[in-house]
């Protein structure tokens, strides 16, 4: 069971980081055709990527598979110390809170290697590719600016969203 979680945790990221195309989209034909990508922009994008890939992606994601053993080792035991979890959960949320940052940072990157009107059909065509992702935003990508919600507003959507109750599983 951990395992299928872990694959669809991989997954998920992934699709976040990549849309609804194949995970490097800047060398999907139609998307190059559609967006207009020059050589040049495709050998930067693909560079910017690599460098993610191995500055980050791929170290992050070996510490936190590690960081995830030992929190699942400590929730097996039969006593678990306290400030042991604690530390070891902040570390955890600290590696992802990274590997997120990284991801969203290496986004921006490309966005800037974009035309304004590549960035206009970016948004039309495949809204999800450089946004943050499904799973937090819904898809939405580049919406030039970001609305702050009032404490009214924000009460108001608790209230009206669906409750979690005991037999749903989650908090």
């Amino acid at each position: 069971m951990r395992r299928i979680f872990l694959c669809l945790l991989i997954c998920v990221l992934f699709l976040s980081l990549s849309g609804t195309v194949s995970a490097q989209w800047w060398k999907d034909p139609k998307v190059v055709a559609d967006l207009k990508l020059t050589d040049k922009q495709v050998a930067e994008i693909s560079r910017i990527y690599e460098d993610f890939e191995r500055e980050s992606l791929k170290p992050l994601s070996m510490k936190i598979r590690s960081k995830r053993r030992q929190v699942n080792t400590l929730l097996r035991q039969e006593k678990t110390d306290q400030k042991a979890f604690d530390r070891a959960v902040d570390e955890l949320l600290k590696l992802r809170d990274r590997l997120l940052r990284a991801s969203l940072e290496m986004k921006l990157k490309v966005k800037k290697v974009l035309t304004e009107e590549q960035i206009r059909t970016l948004r039309k065509r495949y809204p999800g590719l450089l946004s943050i992702g499904s799973r937090w935003s819904k898809g939405r990508a580049f919406t030039g600016s970001v609305e702050k919600k009032t404490g009214k507003e924000k009460e108001e959507k608790k209230g009206g969203g669906e409750k979690k109750g005991a037999g749903s599983g989650r908090q």
